[in-house]
């Protein structure tokens, strides 16, 4: 509950119904010792005295309650001041600790890798984070790469079977760090292919994208907690997140980023990051697979890409726990 909210519930619930009391049983009491006054005095004029200093007792009741009254107020008013203080604070530490996460977060290399492959491809990266090279010298990373990285490890043929990189990676050509002056193409081509039937373990770039993405999700996955505890609000996260959200959910009729966002929502689902599934709800996006936005995405692939996002589904769930069914069988009669 923010302060604005507690203020008014103070005022609607507290101040004022406490106020309408406090005149009302005045009025009552105040009215019922004047008529006793009065018929008093028309009875026995010898008490016409008295009930002047009676009369003049009830003025001075009157202005002590007057002023129990406004201190009353004053009282209340300064709880709803320091109310509104205190959520004011609150609100400052927060910000202060969301700006904070968030400067951790976005000044990450990785993670900036991770922005820059969702923003566009094909387009040069420096996974390797590597100081050495030129920015035109960085490995091209296409949507087809991601796609083939973000592949669930279940799908390798059966002698990979693992996400995990290989012990020796210098003595595999395929896992080999790519030379700074090798061309991309030939592994370009290979990889727009899309020939993922075949693949028994992932190259190192392919490796080294998982590994990015991890990082990334990890990020998200921290900030979905934060919301779902309220310890931001969804309108603290817009400013920071919310681009790469649209960008990452937003509906695509190109083949291969429809392709790379059946593969990430699958890779999210089969790897349990559920704090960004509930982070991307908070706008207003179901990135679970099956879902409606997976399987919308799924329609605009291509023949071979459709039967990929279609084992993805698969995989999905089969690694969902059954629903409980309940026992709709008859009971037996111990009677019987």
């Amino acid at each position: 509950m923010n302060a604005k909210r507690l203020c008014r519930h103070i005022r609607v619930y507290f101040w004022w119904p406490t106020i309408a009391i406090t005149l009302f049983a005045a009025e009552i009491s105040f009215s019922g010792e004047t008529a006793v006054l009065s018929a008093a005095g028309a009875a026995n004029p010898k008490s016409e005295s008295e009930s002047a200093l009676k009369a003049q007792e009830m003025e001075l009741k009157k202005v002590e309650l007057v002023l129990t009254f406004l201190g009353s107020l004053v009282t209340i008013g300064t709880l709803m001041f320091g109310v509104r203080q205190y959520f004011k604070a609150e609100q400052w530490k927060r910000t202060e600790f969301l700006a904070k996460e968030m400067k951790d977060f976005a000044s990450d290399p990785i993670v900036q890798n991770v922005q820059a492959m969702i923003d566009w491809s094909p387009r040069r990266v420096n996974l390797f984070l590597r100081t050495d090279l030129k920015r035109h010298e960085w490995p091209v990373v296409t949507r087809a790469l991601q796609v083939t990285a973000l592949l669930p490890h279940t799908l390798l043929a059966k002698e990979g079977g693992s996400d995990e990189e290989a012990s020796d990676p210098a003595s595999d050509p395929e896992r080999r760090e790519p030379s700074p002056t090798a061309s991309d193409d030939a592994d370009d081509k290979r990889i727009e292919s899309l020939d993922w039937r075949c693949k028994a373990k992932f190259s190192l770039r392919e490796a080294r994208i998982r590994d990015c993405y991890d990082r990334f999700l990890d990020g998200l996955e921290r900030f979905g907690g934060y919301l779902a505890s309220d310890l931001v609000k969804r309108q603290d996260l817009d400013a920071y997140l919310k681009y790469w959200i649209d960008d990452i959910a937003d509906f695509t009729k190109n083949r291969d980023d429809a392709a790379w966002t059946c593969l990430l929502f699958g890779y999210i689902d089969i790897y349990g990051f559920t704090g960004v599934q509930k982070l991307f709800d908070a706008y207003n996006y179901d990135i679970r697979v099956p879902g409606p936005l997976f399987d919308e995405q799924a329609k605009m692939i291509a023949e071979t890409g459709h039967e990929l996002a279609a084992r993805v589904r698969a995989e999905c769930v089969k690694r969902k726990p059954a629903p409980k069914r309940a026992n709709h069988g008859a009971q037996e009669n111990p009677t019987e």
